[in-house]
């Protein structure tokens, strides 16, 4: 007997034991005969009761071996439990693939207890085991589900911050006059488009609906703390958004064109208007709107568009934004912006602009005196006290006042040419500016035109010339000899000398009549 249970314990540490029922029962069946057999010469109440004590040492022995087997057949019952879960088959959801392998796993299990059991033995080990694996089985189930439920929970959260970073943070750099409520829209279209997938993705696992409560839950966190993150970023660069803020509203009129600076423009109105639409810029990105009543909104943005009233007259109603360390009525978990902070950016934002405001006060009043086409009296008083011996020189001196004549007629034209009050119209700066690039081929072109004028002139004497016909033809076929006086050019003098010729034909009886080869001859030889 001891051989075959060397061989048994040797069989025992490799795995699970075929049969081990049959053959514990049959090594103690053979024990028990060698007993039986040896205790027929005692006593039989006292060989009885030795034989119980020998069969319950036996089976103590056996019980620890028992155990261990029936750890074994639970194991592989368990991992061939988890190895039907790895894949679902087309068509077949998570629930109806668990149930499937739990109740192979129990039937598995059941069957191998059935062949570990050793006959004669009352031991209720079988159907802890048995509770037990059923337990790894459904936690193991358990654990599936969650890990299926936690990777589809953080998908449609990483898909829904994905969507927030494209549609609020454009619209955070925006910050339309609507942020706010716009800004509740795109959370609930994304919570909403984000459940519909999350609830896809869940079918099947048996999901209860306190279970997707909570998952909902937990994205509606997930979304508002991603807004709540760009919020603050936002929010981290108010300063220079309130300054692109105000210059857009102070530089650019209602159509989108720069603003001009001239002297109909009230300045001060204006800066008010753009430092009304920064103070609004900073009420938004003080609390996210959107979680906060918007009754305690309206309170925050009236006590930071007062930030904008150098002088408030009587005594401040209502809430102190001054002296207030903290927002009323604003849960803290809302809150971008302090109250501190808000004053503390209202200050230097003011400090920034105000050069702003002082450039455009000083290109305004460029444009005014550009605009003062004559000079004031007293500046015509002294050019006349200063100027009057150089104008009494010019009048001495009549070639002194033909060349200024001309010279302030070059001007003249150039001015004109060059459209200078045109351009100064565009300000200071840009009108000097356009002035300098014309200046240099604007006094070509009037010195060419003069030139070209100057030709003209000259040559108009001679273009009259060859279109005078003179006084008749027959007058100049009856004096050849004052033909030379049509070659020169000059049709005013020989106008003048065929006068004289045909008094003095008239005096010396001169036959002006033409002859046949058209030479003149006198009446008298």
């Amino acid at each position: 007997g001891d051989a075959r249970w060397v061989a048994l314990l040797d069989e025992y540490s490799k795995g699970i034991i075929p049969d081990f029922g049959e053959k514990v029962a049959t090594l103690v069946d053979a024990v028990m005969s060698g007993y039986d057999e040896e205790a027929h010469y005692f006593d039989s109440k006292v060989s009885h009761e030795r034989r119980e004590v020998l069969l319950e040492d036996i089976h103590g022995k056996v019980h620890p071996v028992f155990e261990t087997q029936l750890a074994l057949a639970s194991a592989k019952s368990l991992n061939a439990y988890k190895q039907r879960m790895q894949t679902l088959s087309q068509g077949e959801t998570f629930c109806e693939r668990a149930d499937k392998a739990f109740e192979q796993a129990m039937q598995d299990f059941d069957a191998m207890a059935g062949a570990l059991k050793v006959p004669g033995t009352a031991w209720k080990t079988e159907a802890a085991a048995r509770e037990a694996l059923k337990q790894d089985l459904q936690a193991h189930a358990e654990s599936l589900k969650a890990a299926h439920l936690k990777s589809s929970l953080e998908s449609c959260c990483e898909d829904a911050e994905e969507k927030l970073c494209g549609m609020v943070a454009p619209l955070l750099e925006n910050a339309p006059r609507e942020l706010w409520s716009r800004m509740e829209s795109i959370i609930d279209n994304v919570r909403e488009e984000e459940c519909s997938s999350l609830v896809a993705k869940v079918a099947g696992y048996g999901v209860h609906d306190d279970e997707k409560a909570e998952m909902f839950a937990i994205l509606d966190d997930s979304i508002r703390m991603n807004v709540k993150k760009l919020s603050k970023e936002a929010a981290n660069t108010i300063l220079p958004r309130m300054k692109d803020k105000f210059s857009e509203s102070f530089h650019k009129d209602a159509e989108g064109m720069p603003r001009m600076w001239t002297p109909s423009l009230d300045i001060s109105k204006i800066a008010k208007e753009a430092k009304q639409d920064a103070a609004h810029l900073l009420s938004q990105f003080t609390v996210i709107g959107c979680n906060v009543d918007p009754g305690a909104s309206s309170v925050i943005e009236k006590a930071i568009h007062s930030l904008n009233e150098p002088n408030p007259k009587g005594p401040i109603t209502g809430f102190d934004i001054h002296a207030a360390p903290s927002w009323q009525n604003i849960d803290s978990d809302n809150v971008l912006l302090t109250p501190a902070q808000v004053r503390s950016s209202w200050r230097q934002f003011s400090s920034d602009v105000a050069l702003s405001v002082q450039q455009a006060v000083a290109t305004q009043e460029a444009n005014r005196l550009a605009r003062n086409k004559v000079p004031p009296v007293w500046a015509i008083l002294a050019m006349f006290v200063l100027g009057f011996n150089e104008l009494v020189s010019v009048l001495r001196n009549p070639l002194w006042l033909i060349t200024l004549l001309i010279l302030l007629a070059f001007a003249r034209t150039v001015y004109v040419e060059l459209d200078v009050e045109g351009e100064m119209q565009n300000g200071l700066l840009p009108g000097v500016m356009a002035l300098s690039v014309k200046f240099v081929p604007t006094v070509q072109k009037v010195v060419y035109r003069v030139i070209e004028a100057g030709k003209k002139m000259m040559e108009g004497p001679h273009e009259d010339t060859a279109e005078s016909p003179g006084p008749t033809t027959e007058s100049r076929q009856e004096r050849p000899k004052h033909e030379h006086h049509t070659q020169d050019g000059n049709g005013l003098r020989r106008r003048i000398n065929m006068q004289q010729d045909d008094h003095i034909a008239e005096d010396m009886d001169i036959d002006t009549s033409p002859t046949p080869m058209g030479n003149m001859s006198r009446k008298d030889d």
